[in-house]
């Protein structure tokens, strides 16, 4: 009974392996977040924590090496769009891709903010071709 996939290993890991800090936002506040978040193509826990090194990094130019935890809480997804006023980070990259950039070079034109494996991903699930002249269906 058990084996590594167990939530019980699951569990003894991410005790080890990452630190919970639990926080408290206004009403309302949680949709807007994930709405951002699914934009950039993260996590609300990837979206938080790269935000957190952002302004550690404007405070006083040292961001930690942090990862977010790969572990997702499926219930926690939102179904809403965020606002289309400005262009996110999938927008971003899909220029950069259309313009003949690789998933690599669009994540060191970038400076690491859009991940190489996300870019790969949104290829394969969103852009549905590996011809950056078509348009995404």
């Amino acid at each position: 009974m058990g084996g590594k996939t167990s939530n019980e290993s699951k569990a003894k890991y991410n005790a080890k392996a990452y630190d919970r800090v639990n926080i408290a936002i206004p009403k309302g506040q949680k949709g807007v977040i994930q709405a951002h978040a699914e934009a950039a193509g993260q996590s609300i826990n990837g979206y938080v924590v790269q935000s957190v090194n952002e302004r550690i990094d404007r405070d006083n130019g040292v961001a930690l090496d942090i990862r977010p935890a790969t572990v997702a809480f499926k219930g926690d997804r939102a179904k809403k769009k965020p606002p289309a006023a400005s262009l996110n980070a999938r927008e971003i990259a899909y220029e950069d891709y259309r313009a003949g950039l690789s998933p690599a070079e669009i994540e060191r034109k970038h400076d690491g903010k859009i991940k190489a494996d996300t870019v790969r991903k949104w290829i394969k699930r969103h852009w549905k071709t590996e011809n950056p002249t078509e348009n995404p269906t």
